[in-house]
């Protein structure tokens, strides 16, 4: 019966082992989290652990999983975090939008913009594409807009 015990104190050690991911552990992900975090190891299901300083120099425990499109990973105030990933190629629509440009009188700056161009380009059946301009000064602005085909 005492090997019965042995058994399970090794499969409790065993178990209680990081059991690493596909990542590499000596290759870290990208990141410029490596210059204020320690400690750090890629576990099962790619999960990066490590202790990073927060804003007060105080090290936080940390953990992120790395998902295949993130390219690089920032410490941010003592947590890990994805701020760049992989875009992935979308597919194309089979409605396309078309951007015109729609008169809409003197715009004379952001804000009013932000409230005439909507309007006018949903009484065009579009949606504005937050740009204008000033075509003549004190008379006339236009706002773009996306016109579905």
């Amino acid at each position: 019966m005492k090997w019965v015990s042995y058994l399970a104190t090794i499969i409790s050690l065993i178990s209680s082992i990081p059991a690493y991911s596909n990542v590499n552990p000596f290759q870290l992900p990208q990141g410029n989290y490596q210059s204020s975090c320690s400690g750090c190891t890629v576990m099962i299901n790619n999960q990066l652990n490590c202790f990073c300083k927060d804003r007060q120099a105080m090290p936080q425990s940390t953990t992120i999983t790395v998902r295949k499109n993130c390219i690089y990973i920032e410490n941010i105030n003592g947590v890990l975090t994805c701020t760049k990933r992989a875009h992935k190629h979308k597919k194309k629509h089979k409605h396309k939008k078309l951007k015109i440009m729609i008169e809409a009188g003197p715009i004379w700056n952001d804000a009013e913009a932000q409230i005439k161009c909507p309007s006018i380009c949903e009484q065009n059946n579009g949606k504005w594409a937050n740009v204008w301009k000033t075509t003549v000064p004190a008379q006339m602005s236009v706002c773009e807009c996306r016109i579905r085909k």
